[in-house]
């Protein structure tokens, strides 16, 4: 039976192979290893004076209460979480 690759990014709890050889360890990854710990505002973010304060789920998920319009805004990468609260305050931003 011939292995099938996957491309991008895996919800497993393996790091995955690309057939680049390039290893994608997820955010879920480095809490599972101990390398990050899961909480409330352990995440922080200062950009143009502004301080962004996230809280990380145990599944690697980024929580984040917009302050203008106190909605709770989920992330599934730390790099959405930071283009989003860098949008905030330069809607023009296209990449972090």
């Amino acid at each position: 039976m011939k292995k099938r690759k996957f491309k991008g990014y895996s919800r497993s709890s393996e790091p995955k192979k690309t057939k680049y050889s390039k290893i994608i360890i997820s955010v879920r990854d480095l809490i599972k290893s101990g390398v990050i710990k899961a909480g409330t505002d352990v995440l922080k973010i200062d950009y143009s004076g502004r301080l962004f304060i996230a809280s990380l789920t145990e599944e690697g998920i980024v929580k984040f209460k917009n302050p203008r319009d106190h909605r709770i805004h989920s992330f599934e990468s730390l790099s959405s979480w930071s283009i989003f609260c860098k949008r905030l305050i330069n809607p023009s931003r296209r990449g972090n």
